[in-house]
């Protein structure tokens, strides 16, 4: 796994002592891949995985000699959950940023 972003704020008010709840989910990518995944960080299973695969396709990158998704930061920006989560992202070489949302 690659970079990790928390999706919540922690708190001390957690359920097992490490400052998640079942309420929060943390977002990595996965080396080499693109795609993004949702943890669950009680329980360590993945609850989704994202195709992030058409921002820049695996074919231009090798062209533009770019290399793999590695990079995840939340913008901060408030949204609804229908509207989903802003994030930025981009990779190793990559000559831009991308700005998406995650809809669940």
């Amino acid at each position: 796994a690659g970079a990790a972003a928390a999706t919540d704020e922690c708190s001390n008010n957690d359920e097992n002592g490490t400052g998640f709840t079942s309420t929060m989910s943390i977002l990595a990518n996965v080396w080499y891949q693109d795609v993004l995944i949702r943890i669950d960080p009680v329980t360590a299973k993945i609850t989704r995985v994202y195709d992030l695969s058409d921002i820049y396709p695996y074919d231009q990158r090798k062209k533009d000699g770019a290399d793999c998704l590695n990079g995840i930061s939340v913008t901060g920006k408030e949204s609804s959950e229908e509207e989903g989560l802003e994030l930025w992202v981009t990779g190793k070489l990559w000559p831009q940023m991308y700005r998406i949302r995650l809809i669940d």
